[in-house]
């Protein structure tokens, strides 16, 4: 009884574990699908770097 108990105990962590990695992919493919829609916006002027910070972009409002 208690060897099920712990394979069940397991088979949950494997799981969670899973869910999890496949929550990460699913978040580096959005990021990464976001950061080409931003470059591709300032490649077409629509955002541009502000010349203080080019950390910060300053979106024109241009579509």
């Amino acid at each position: 009884m208690e060897s099920l108990r712990w394979a069940q105990t397991a088979s949950l962590v494997i799981l969670q574990l899973k869910v999890k990695k496949m929550g990460f992919a699913l978040w580096s493919l959005a990021e990464s699908g976001l950061r080409e829609i931003y470059y591709r916006k300032i490649e077409k002027g629509d955002i541009e770097l502000d010349e203080e910070n080019s950390e910060t972009p300053l979106y024109t409002g241009r579509v």
